[in-house]
């Protein structure tokens, strides 16, 4: 749909500001190329306001290191999403050593779901 991450973080002002789609169970942000890093940054941000989603897919959206960190790191620090029962962040430039060793520290937590999948 050519989502952008200035559409991304659009979106998400609400989700922010406004504790809108409460309830959201699934997010998929697919194959958008524009979302890059600055996109993950705004949907991390916007994590601790998804409590309910269980399934985020991440595809093919041209995010690094920095975006994959910025998407993990309420996860694990603030224990956002606590239903999360799906990650993928397939086909993405963070998926090198750092990305991969990133995703793996936060699916070996402890507090983490062990029921949790991840597909990279």
């Amino acid at each position: 749909c050519n989502l952008t991450a200035t559409g991304l973080r659009a979106i998400l002002e609400p989700v922010v500001n406004d504790e809108a789609l409460p309830k959201l169970e699934q997010l998929n942000v697919g194959s958008n190329q524009e979302v890059g890093d600055e996109g993950a940054c705004a949907l991390g941000a916007a994590l601790q306001h998804l409590g309910k989603l269980q399934v985020l897919q991440f595809i093919d959206c041209n995010v690094g290191a920095t975006g994959l960190r910025a998407i993990l790191e309420p996860i694990v620090n603030d224990q956002a999403l606590p239903m999360l029962r799906g990650l993928s962040f397939k086909g993405n430039r963070g998926n090198n050593d750092e990305g991969v060793r990133a995703l793996v520290a936060t699916f070996n937590q402890d507090e983490f779901r062990k029921d949790a999948e991840l597909w990279t």
